[in-house]
Parts: structure tokens; C-alpha cells; sequence
């Protein structure tokens, strides 16, 4: 059994790493229970695995176990000890197929493993069981048919529907604003899209975590509303193409939805269709 503690980052930084640890989970056949989880309420249908177990057991208790976590295990002595005990305690970045992870995957399947680092990563499982991982986080159902609705009425009016991620926010700060792009920006490359299918009635989905100025847009057929963030992240899922800036949160929309993603990293940068993939990490 393995417990995950801590969380870290916001939905598509955790969402990342419980699909990671699922994946795992499946892969070697034991039981995952997540006690900080802070997405739950929006993924009932992970009680629907049979392996899977959201725990939350509060921010005192978490920041408790991952203080002592980090104190008192990390010498290679206190680990052995640990591990004489019962535990396996993973505090440490850890990618299951580079990494010698055979204590890893024996005590996860025999005894208990507390873990409480974030970066924990099964690529080679989240590929093989990306399927189960997808059906594992649908969300629930009045999310799911809230955005469906609202996609199914743009699709009949428009061959393509392309989603528009603009991140803002904490994004002006991070990586020293690299990825704050203005909304020109984002018309550019908009442009770039329907020059990429000409002859094509297309529609955009613009997402984000802003008020967004439609003017900027006028020349395009747009759609946007002030959605909660699970609307906007199924929105994103269920278009053909994604565009916006490197962000999880697309990411896992382009995951989810196996949907092609184009992660705009550069002012001035344009798509070609071969720069659409889907999220697979």
C-alpha cells in the first residue's frame, strides 16, 4: 500500500501526480490511498477503481508527516531503519523506470510506503494504462454535462473547435513572466490556426483565469464564459485542438481529452500542425 501525503502546486501539478502514482498503482496490482488530495470533491469516479482511496486527512496532519518525513529520514540509515519497521519512505524525486525502484515496488505491494515527495513519475505506465487513467478521472457528472452541452452547440455550427488557454495570473511572476503573453499574442497565433485550415469554419474556446477583453478577438468567432476551473479544464478536453502557454492545466486537458496540444513558449513563435501533441507525461 502506498499513502501520498502533501500536496503541491494547483490542479494540473496534482492531478499529474496522482495519475503518476495510479499508474503505478495498477501496473503492480496494490492499494493507493491520497490524503491531500485537494481535488477530490470534483472526482468521485475515483472511487470507482478499487484500488484507489481519498483520504484527506487535514493540513495539520499532512505538514506534520511530511516535517517528520523530512527530518528524520534522510540518511541512508534512517531509511534502512524505516524500512526494518515496515516503511518505505519516499522523500525524494523518484522516476520508477530510471531509478533502481525494486524496495520501492516490493513494499508498495507488501507493505507500506509513505510518500511525501511530489515528484513521483511512472512514465512508462501512464502511457500503457492511459486509458484507465482516463476513465479513472472523469469528472463528475453535472461538470462533464455542463461543458458537453456547451461544446455539442458550437460543433454544430463549426467544423473545428480550438481551445485557448491564457494563463495569467501567476503567470506574470513565473519563470520571470517568460509565459505572460498579451492578448495580441494570442490573436497571432489564432491567426496561425485558421490560416492552418483554410476553407474551415472554426470556432475558439478561450479559457482563463482572467477577464478576458473580446475585442481583441473580434475578428475570430469566439466563445467564452466566466467558468468555474472544472468547466474550463472539461471545456479544453472536449475541443479538437488546444493552444496556450506551458501549463499543466492544458497539459491534462490535452491528456484527458487525448487531445493535440501546441504550448506556445515563445513571443513571436508560430505552429506548424506538426507542433500539436498530445500530453502524454
Amino acid at each position: 500500500m502506498v499513502h501520498v501525503y502533501g500536496s503541491v502546486g494547483q490542479l494540473g501539478n496534482q492531478l499529474f501526480r496522482f495519475a503518476h502514482h495510479l499508474a503505478n498503482a495498477i501496473a503492480l496490482n496494490y492499494k493507493l490511498v491520497h490524503h491531500s488530495f485537494d481535488y477530490g470533491q470534483y472526482y468521485s469516479s475515483l472511487g470507482n477503481t478499487g484500488i484507489i482511496s481519498v483520504n484527506n486527512s487535514g493540513t495539520n496532519t499532512n505538514k506534520i508527516i511530511i516535517k517528520l518525513s523530512n527530518k528524520l529520514f534522510r540518511s541512508p540509515s534512517s531509511h534502512e531503519m524505516a524500512q526494518k519497521l515496515g516503511y518505505y519512505i519516499l522523500n525524494e524525486p523518484l522516476t520508477y523506470e530510471d531509478t533502481d525502484a525494486t524496495k520501492f515496488g516490493e513494499f508498495a505491494i507488501n507493505k507500506q510506503v509513505i510518500a511525501t515527495e511530489w515528484l513521483f513519475r511512472d512514465y512508462n505506465n501512464f502511457i500503457i494504462y492511459a486509458q484507465q487513467l482516463r476513465e479513472a478521472f472523469i469528472p463528475n457528472n453535472d461538470i462533464v454535462e455542463h461543458a458537453s452541452q456547451k461544446i455539442s452547440k458550437i460543433s454544430a455550427d463549426f467544423e473545428i473547435v480550438i481551445g485557448v488557454h491564457i494563463r495569467r495570473g501567476d503567470y506574470i511572476t513565473f519563470e520571470n513572466g517568460a509565459f505572460y503573453f498579451l492578448d495580441s499574442e494570442y490573436a497571432r497565433v489564432m491567426k496561425q490556426m485558421k490560416e492552418l485550415h483554410p476553407g474551415k469554419k472554426i470556432a475558439f474556446v478561450i479559457c482563463s483565469n482572467e477577464k478576458i477583453d473580446m475585442n481583441t478577438f473580434s475578428e475570430f468567432n469566439c466563445f467564452s464564459w466566466s467558468n468555474h476551473f472544472m468547466i474550463d479544464l472539461t471545456l479544453l478536453s472536449y475541443c479538437d485542438f488546444i493552444i496556450g502557454p506551458p501549463s499543466t492545466f492544458s497539459g491534462w486537458a490535452s491528456f484527458i481529452g487525448n487531445i493535440p496540444l501546441y504550448h506556445h513558449s515563445k513571443k513571436g513563435a508560430l505552429p506548424g500542425m506538426g507542433d500539436f501533441k498530445v500530453t502524454m507525461r
